[in-house]
């Protein structure tokens, strides 16, 4: 029996299966967007790289219009406002009271 370590949603399955199955294809699973169960149905790593080097320039771009930049800056946002309301309201404070019973 062989331990395995990470989080499991991302772990793929043959590397589950098998811990000897370790390759470019199981790592291709691991970021999250490219989960086929099939590893021959997994875009390569040379294609995952060049995909986000062209994301990376289209964020870069100073085209006020590019519709990729603005979808990953409206992410960004949403993003910053769950982490904000996770950090603040819905963690337990101390909460100053009124008392209204005098």
């Amino acid at each position: 029996m062989c331990k395995k370590f990470g989080v499991e949603y991302y772990i793929a399955p043959e590397v589950l299966m098998d811990h000897k199955m370790v390759t470019q294809a199981a790592d291709v699973y691991s970021l999250g967007r490219c989960m086929d169960p099939n590893p021959k149905k997994r875009p390569t790593a040379k294609s995952v790289n060049f995909l986000i080097g062209y994301w990376i320039e289209e964020i870069l771009s100073s085209d006020e219009d590019n519709k990729i930049k603005n979808k990953v800056l409206e992410v960004y946002n949403i993003l910053q406002i769950i982490d904000t309301l996770k950090n603040s309201a819905l963690m337990s404070k101390p909460i100053d009271i009124i008392d209204i019973s005098e």
